[in-house]
């Protein structure tokens, strides 16, 4: 039927709901310059991460038989958490650069000098072919890299500094 429908016939539907959505505007405005609050509809935890997607990738697991609402609801709010903390270090690295932009190469290089997320080398790096990646801001010229003048990180690190103190034992 709306397939049908003469443009002109659509225009009114459209002036219709335009008008609809500047009323709705207009009443939240007035609600919340009134002292309202506006919450959310639905229950459960405030999750940015979609359950469903979550939940295929654990059905990827072959020995992840299962997994309760609360469990899902754990796994996505963790998920969130690590994300958000690999976002925070390769940010820390853009920014150290003097750039707005996170690339690629932040987040292997994020992962390759926290020591907190090691257990992410074995298997991402190795098997990744990330682009090299400018540590210094001498090679910079109006925001960009000079080509040729990257520094590679796909070297071997050296190993974490072993603490030597018993105080970290205690």
């Amino acid at each position: 039927m709306w397939q049908d429908m003469a443009s002109e016939e659509k225009k009114s539907y459209y002036e219709r709901a335009q008008a609809e959505r500047e009323r709705v505007e207009k009443e939240r405005k007035q609600f919340l310059d009134a002292g309202g609050v506006i919450t959310r509809k639905r229950k459960g935890p405030d999750l940015l991460l979609s359950t469903n997607k979550i939940r295929k990738v654990m059905d990827l697991d072959p020995e992840n038989r299962s997994c309760s609402r609360e469990g899902l609801s754990l796994m996505s709010k963790s998920t969130e958490a690590f994300i958000g903390l690999l976002s925070k270090r390769a940010e820390k690295l853009a920014l150290a650069e003097n750039r707005k932009t996170i690339r690629a190469g932040d987040f292997f290089l994020a992962i390759r000098t926290s020591p907190d997320l090691e257990f992410l080398q074995d298997p991402l790096l190795p098997h990744t072919d990330f682009p090299p990646l400018n540590l210094g801001n001498e090679n910079m010229v109006s925001g960009e890299e000079k080509k040729g003048d990257q520094k590679d990180v796909s070297a071997p690190l050296p190993p974490p500094p072993v603490s030597t103190s018993d105080s970290n034992l205690e």
